[in-house]
């Protein structure tokens, strides 16, 4: 609550910024300031390839390994979008079943809320759910591919494209080793949430660093082995990398996308 008023008269109580309705129903983004532009801005100078809108990782391989099933059955692109659309209603699905409480270091898999009512009664119609609209898990015939379609051609896990496209960098024996279930489950007319949590510590979104496409994505993201050129995106990267898991060993950090980034601020301060 702040107090505005010029001088000499009497100062009115403001509740909240008077840009924004209030309430927590204003599903669409707020973005008055336009200060999200800026902060991509930095983020893809910092950490190339790395997307400000998402903290799921799991999703980057997800997509590329959905590149490669598409390209090896030369899948056409309404085919494509099917195939992506029920991986991730199946990654949603194995999520929940892993973790029907949500965990307070990351947020639920895309399109659980969605799917919140055929998730609690538990059984999930992949025909209905994978549906775009209203009533599927997503609105976007794409699914979330989105948010992550830039961030991955940046990275070479996909080629530039109307739709997935195995990239320069996308290793498809990993992918299938870490995520290949994803793709029986997907095939599934119908998804029972209790039959799903066997797969939570193999498909969770949670569990993505454990398994072969989380250290395929860390090599990508780190590149341990590439020259430190100076001013290169791989080296400014695997810099920024570096010096968050330095504060991660060295300071407390109990919320990571909170708490390391104002550590980070006074590392380098």
């Amino acid at each position: 609550m702040v107090a505005i008023g010029g001088k000499g008269q009497t100062p009115e109580l403001v509740d909240g910024p008077g840009w924004s309705r209030p309430g927590l129903h204003v599903a669409a983004g707020r973005y008055p300031l336009s200060v999200e532009r800026h902060v991509a801005r930095m983020v893809d100078h910092l950490v190339p390839g790395v997307t400000t809108q998402t903290p799921h990782g799991r999703y980057y391989a997800l997509h590329g390994l959905i590149a490669a099933q598409a390209d090896g059955e030369d899948l056409t692109v309404p085919a494509a979008q099917t195939l992506l659309r029920r991986a991730e209603v199946a990654l949603a699905a194995v999520s929940f079943a892993h973790h029907p409480q949500a965990l307070d270091w990351l947020p639920r898999a895309h399109g659980v809320d969605a799917l919140a009512r055929r998730l609690h009664s538990g059984t999930v119609t992949m025909s209905e759910a994978e549906a775009p609209g209203k009533n599927g898990y997503v609105g976007n015939s794409w699914g979330f591919w989105a948010p992550y379609a830039g961030s991955e051609v940046a990275l070479g896990i996909l080629g530039a494209g109307p739709m997935p496209v195995p990239g320069p960098r996308l290793e498809t024996a990993a992918l299938r080793a870490g995520l290949g279930g994803l793709l029986e489950l997907a095939a599934e007319d119908t998804l029972n949430v209790d039959d799903l949590a066997p797969f939570g510590d193999r498909l969770c979104v949670c569990v993505g660093g454990e398994h072969p496409d989380g250290a395929w994505l860390a090599n990508l993201l780190c590149e341990p082995g590439a020259p430190a050129e100076a001013g290169s995106r791989s080296a400014t990267r695997r810099q920024t990398i570096q010096l968050l898991a330095r504060v991660v060993a060295t300071h407390p950090v109990r919320y990571f996308t909170a708490t390391s980034a104002m550590c980070s601020l006074s590392a380098t301060s």
